[in-house]
């Protein structure tokens, strides 16, 4: 049917050595905290998309927002 999987996203999560917990009404991906209360409002917005060179440019802006560069 051309259906994208579902579960894509986490599995790359988990292989890039990522993870999250769930606290306080959020989800928290280490180095993000997403609220779930608004998630009708963000909706609409377009996926950062999962190539390789999208996702390290979000670990680098991630890691400097973290720990700084």
């Amino acid at each position: 049917m051309g259906l994208e999987d579902p579960y894509e996203p986490l599995l790359l999560l988990f292989e890039r050595g990522g993870g999250f917990h769930i606290e306080n009404g959020v989800v928290d991906l280490e180095w993000k905290s997403v609220r779930i209360a608004a998630w009708r409002s963000r909706a609409t917005d377009p996926p950062a998309g999962l190539a390789p060179e999208v996702l390290d440019e979000i670990d680098r802006a991630g890691a400097a927002a973290r720990f700084g560069s």
